[in-house]
């Protein structure tokens, strides 16, 4: 019994060095490697830079000779129209009175032209009055305050026409043109894209702008460029942060593998395609890319499988172990 018993742990030992022996054998050096399959897809190439959105506006000033603020119609944040009066200053009443009293006898030859045009002007530097429609900001005075001539009281942004100034680095101004298509992300909305059109290049580089404002330290010179709204423009606000990707190229259908499928190998761009447990190099001939993939455009078939892990590992015809 007892002979029997270690008669049968020898033959089970025997067979795990047996089991062992033919696993090395079918994969022993072999190299573990994680594959992708090749698939047809839309790609889009891009350059990515920095932005933020701007918007026209002006900063409004008292003229004439100045006096005292008698009255204001706004506050930080109202929502104002072209031609409305922001600001009176003490004395606005008389003037516009006055005005009305020159219109009048204009109209019926009493007065004259000169007069007319003086009683307004009276009157337009006794307030201070909107030329464009959009929101209130800066709003620098507080009633009874003393103003002199031409200090700034307030600004209005036109927040109905943003736009979107991009910082591009040098060493991509050469890919970029008027009227390709820009793709913008935010941190603020970051389930959505949005995209724009360049309309405007500036032709000589500068120091970058961090935040808004030109960064001195700053050595990178960049070329900053105007993009108008296709979408998002009721969304997005003034002084907010984009990620900015101008698209260079875009094509559907096209053969893509991801950038970790690319190898170098005797200076040349390879991949590495999955054939049973062995891979075959094939050169890469690539075309357009993104971020994350490379179009293909000769040597691989949709539905083959290629390496994406391990290349520095692998040769023509090295053997392979897929893992997950």
């Amino acid at each position: 019994m007892l002979k029997n018993k270690k008669l049968l742990i020898g033959l089970g030992a025997v067979g795990v060095i047996l089991l062992l022996i033919i696993v090395f054998r079918v994969a022993g050096g072999a190299v573990s490697v994680k594959v992708v399959e090749v698939k047809l897809a839309k790609i889009l190439s891009t350059v990515s830079a920095s932005g933020i959105v701007q918007a026209n506006s002006v900063k409004l000033g008292v003229g004439g000779a100045g006096g005292r603020v008698g009255w204001i119609g706004v506050e930080e944040g109202d929502m104002v129209e072209a031609g409305q009066i922001l600001i009176k200053l003490e004395g606005f009443n008389q003037a516009s009175r006055e005005y009305s009293r020159l219109k009048d006898l204009y109209s019926q030859g009493f007065a004259s032209q000169l007069d007319l045009e003086r009683a307004k002007r009276n009157l337009e530097n006794s307030g201070v009055i909107s030329p464009i429609a959009g929101i209130v900001t800066d709003k620098a005075v507080t009633l009874g305050e003393a103003v002199a001539p031409g200090m700034a009281v307030m600004t209005v942004v036109d927040t109905a026409h943003p736009w979107v100034e991009i910082q591009v680095d040098e060493v991509d101004i050469s890919k970029i043109k008027v009227g390709q298509k820009v793709r913008f992300t935010t941190d603020a909305y970051q389930d959505k894209e949005f995209f724009g059109e360049i309309t405007r290049i500036n032709k000589e580089a500068g120091l970058k702008k961090v935040g808004g404002r030109i960064r001195m330290d700053e050595e990178d010179l960049v070329f900053r460029a105007k993009v108008e709204f296709m979408d998002g423009s009721e969304i997005l606000k003034p002084n907010m942060s984009v990620y900015a990707e101008v698209i260079i190229g875009e094509k559907d259908n096209a053969l893509i593998v991801p950038r970790e499928a690319i190898a170098l190998s005797a200076g040349k761009r390879v991949i590495y395609v999955v054939e049973g447990r062995r891979v075959k190099l094939v050169e890469a001939n690539l075309g357009l890319k993104d971020l994350e993939k490379v179009e293909i455009l000769s040597g691989l078939k949709d539905g083959q499988k290629v390496a994406i892990s391990s290349l520095d590992k692998l040769k023509d015809g090295a053997k392979i172990k897929v893992v997950k």
